[in-house]
């Protein structure tokens, strides 16, 4: 059964009471404040270096492992990089083309409104000159029908004057 600390205190006064305080002490110091099956020793201490020395070993292994899984993942994600470079880089090539293609579109955007306006003064222009010509055949029909009627007129009157 362990010795508790009151039983410790009563070992080194009877020690004390045996010989003198200072061997006394010595003597306490020397015994263990825990049951001797719980000290270890410098085997167990061995033993536990050896284990735990495997243990790294087993955790540096892995950390290899992870380090060479890490650097896969690395020059993966660099081919992933540089491919996203050469679609980005193909993406300005079509945004040129974009840009070409809007600016034919804007030129013929502009040739529409200029022919636009030529055949809206062209129309103006034609509609200003059948308007006279128009006016200028009324006039003519009018002029032409007030002579036929006034020569008709005319022989009529002679016809009725002349009496034949």
């Amino acid at each position: 059964m362990p010795a508790d600390e009151r039983t410790r205190l009563q070992i080194r006064q009877h020690f004390i009471e045996l010989m003198n305080e200072e061997l006394a002490d010595a003597i306490m110091e020397s015994m263990p404040p825990v049951p001797w099956p719980e000290i270890a020793t410098t085997r167990d201490l061995a033993a536990l270096e050896t284990r735990f020395d495997a243990r790294f070993d087993q955790v540096d292994a892995r950390l290899e492992q992870m380090d060479t899984r890490l650097d896969q993942v690395d020059a993966r994600l660099d081919q992933v990089g540089a491919r996203f470079e050469q679609v980005d880089a193909r993406f300005e090539q079509i945004d040129g083309r974009f840009d070409l293609v809007d600016g034919r579109f804007t030129q013929t955007d502009d040739r529409f409104d200029q022919m636009e306006r030529y055949i809206s003064n062209e129309l103006i222009g034609l509609e200003g000159r059948l308007s006279m010509r128009f006016t200028e055949a009324v006039r003519l029909v009018v002029v032409s029908t007030v002579l036929l009627f006034t020569g008709i007129l005319g022989l009529a009157a002679t016809y009725v004057a002349t009496g034949s």
